[in-house]
């Protein structure tokens, strides 16, 4: 299938996230066998925290419902809908905002480093990152394979 059938989707599924506080994140659809798979991301519009398996489970119930009510896949298909998890790569400054105060991993001009997350602009499309007690304002087109950092 297309993207733009996922957009399609996206669009479709946005009211029943937004209903329950959340956004579509990510709609993909990929062979699986016989049958299809449709992978429905949701997250929390913006800032920290996370969520919740009460709401994670009611919404994908409303996603099934709706799937069912509308039918815009033809055949078999599994639906999967899920949060991307602590592990997704940060890209956008709304993902930077979610994770406000912990600590990521990321590479900047090609040097590993690890910081905590102080805010992040969608208008210059910024992360600021304080990186052993110095602040750093760093475009986002600079970064790479920025993660959460894990630790146990």
């Amino acid at each position: 299938m297309t993207g733009s059938r996922e957009a399609e989707l996206r669009e479709l599924l946005a009211p029943v996230a937004r209903a329950a506080g959340l956004i579509v994140e990510d709609v993909k659809i990929a062979p699986a066998g016989k049958k299809s798979l449709l992978r429905v991301t949701v997250d929390l519009p913006d800032g920290p925290g996370s969520v919740d398996s009460d709401t994670l489970t009611d919404v994908s119930r409303e996603i099934s419902a709706l799937m069912d009510d509308n039918d815009p896949i033809k055949g078999a298909y599994t639906l999967e809908v899920s949060t991307a998890g602590i592990t997704r790569p940060l890209t956008t400054p709304r993902h930077f905002r979610r994770t406000q105060g912990h600590e990521i991993e990321f590479i900047h001009h090609d040097k590993k480093l690890v910081g905590r997350v102080v805010d992040a602009s969608d208008a210059d499309a910024s992360v600021t990152i304080d990186v052993g007690g110095e602040t750093q304002t760093i475009p986002l087109d600079e970064l790479r394979k920025a993660r959460v950092r894990i630790s146990m």
